[in-house]
């Protein structure tokens, strides 16, 4: 019924560009993948050519799953998204999960940074786009890693080695986050691991404690151990995380 309405009122205002929008939108929550191509090419959307599903890498937009929550997400079409992070380690994994979203934004890049950069009012750099629903869920968990930032080649390296392993490495603090112990301050290391359902608490304790092995300095999993069964591992972990003042989720 929107669908036919919309053609409709395209047919009496042909050059309204947000009833092409509302087009692409309904067609995108039918499948009708050959009308929105259609509709995009009306807008001068620069989409591959080919038939079916738009499942392109554009470019990083935000998603407001809820209220209180937006994440970041790519964009890979019109007006699809897929998931990029969650907001919080409390909240549901939806990373990896795709998603369609409103094209109606809900933020305006009309500021600018201290260099110049367009952002909006809050200092993102992103658009803002509202949910209207999931198409695939996330088959992820989040897992909290605290501890000390290692040198940046062997972090780049740890980070390949967990994307090897279809784990997600994602780095929450910056610079700012600084830990101390009795050698003195530290670049702090706080990040979420997205990892697949299907790898259980022991496989990822093992491969955590290969990888990090070599380390100088700790990175830590405690609350992952004990789910792991390794009790003196945990044990440890938050003997570390008292030498080095780390107060851990």
């Amino acid at each position: 019924r929107a669908l036919n309405y919309n053609q409709q009122l395209l047919n009496l205002t042909p050059d309204d560009t947000n009833l092409y929008w509302d087009t692409i939108l309904y067609t995108t929550l039918i499948g009708d993948w050959e009308k929105v191509r259609e509709c995009a090419k009306k807008l001068e959307l620069n989409i591959d050519e080919g038939e079916g599903e738009i499942d392109e890498a554009w470019y990083p937009v935000r998603i407001q799953l809820d209220e209180d929550t937006a994440v970041r997400a790519l964009r890979t079409g019109p007006v699809t998204a897929e998931i990029l992070e969650v907001a919080n380690a409390e909240d549901d994994c939806h990373v990896g999960a795709k998603v369609i979203f409103d094209p109606y934004l809900l933020n305006r890049l009309d500021q600018e940074d201290d260099e110049g950069h367009p952002c909006d009012k809050e200092g993102n750099y992103t658009y803002l786009y509202p949910i209207i629903s999931f198409t695939q869920p996330s088959s992820r968990r989040t897992l909290v890693l605290d501890g000390i930032m290692p040198q940046e080649d062997a972090y780049d390296a740890f980070s390949k080695a967990l994307l090897e392993l279809n784990i997600r490495l994602c780095r929450r603090s910056g610079s700012s986050y600084k830990v101390y112990n009795d050698h003195g301050e530290h670049t702090g290391l706080y990040a979420y691991l997205y990892v697949e359902q299907t790898h259980n608490d022991a496989f990822v304790h093992e491969q955590l404690t290969q990888l990090c092995g070599e380390f100088e300095h700790p990175i830590l999993w405690p609350a992952l151990a004990e789910k792991a069964g390794d009790s003196d591992a945990a044990k440890k972990m938050q003997q570390l995380a008292e030498e080095y003042d780390i107060m851990l989720d």
